[in-house]
């Protein structure tokens, strides 16, 4: 099996991390996804996951969880994980914990995201949201489909609207 494979298997098994790791002694960084994969479908890290990251950090391991959510949804779940450093915004973010800052961050030019916004609003059907340095916007069809969506979280955008409107808000 491939070395992720054996490794997963092995901690399924109940060998000990010490033992585990032995046997695969390149790891240095175990990258992670959150939604759909280390949380619940209610939006929780298990005692268990907590538990197994902990001991990983603890071994040298670099813990590094890699999502789509923006920093402002990601916070939390570091503090939850005890750790510090996250991959954020789809990989166009890197956000550190401990300075509360996002030390990198890809942006489209304005022009570009205009021009992507166009394009997308040509297609049937397609609706869209926004993340800035300033906050989250959403279309006005995309808010709407939110509430009729029960298993998403109820969080309220900073704004709604022509999304070109918001453009200049970082």
């Amino acid at each position: 099996k491939a070395n992720s494979e054996w490794l997963l298997a092995s901690l399924l098994e109940e060998e000990t991390l010490e033992e585990a790791l032995k046997r695969v002694p390149k790891v240095r960084l175990i990258a992670f996804d959150l939604d759909g994969t280390l949380l619940t479908t209610d939006k929780r890290i298990t005692k268990r996951s907590k538990d197994m990251i902990q001991k990983l950090s603890q071994a040298g391991m670099v813990m590094m969880p890699c999502t789509g959510r923006p920093t402002r949804n990601t916070k939390e779940l570091l503090e939850q994980m005890g750790l510090s450093k996250a991959v954020v915004l789809h990989g166009a973010g890197f956000y550190n914990l401990k300075t509360d800052k996002t030390l990198y961050r890809y942006r489209f030019e304005v022009n570009e995201a205009v021009e992507i916004l166009e394009s997308m609003y040509q297609i049937s059907g397609v609706f869209a949201g926004m993340e800035t340095t300033q906050g989250w916007f959403l279309d006005s069809h995309y808010y709407a489909w939110r509430h009729t969506q029960p298993q998403i979280f109820p969080l309220d955008p900073t704004g709604v609207g022509d999304l070109k409107n918001y453009l200049d808000a970082g």
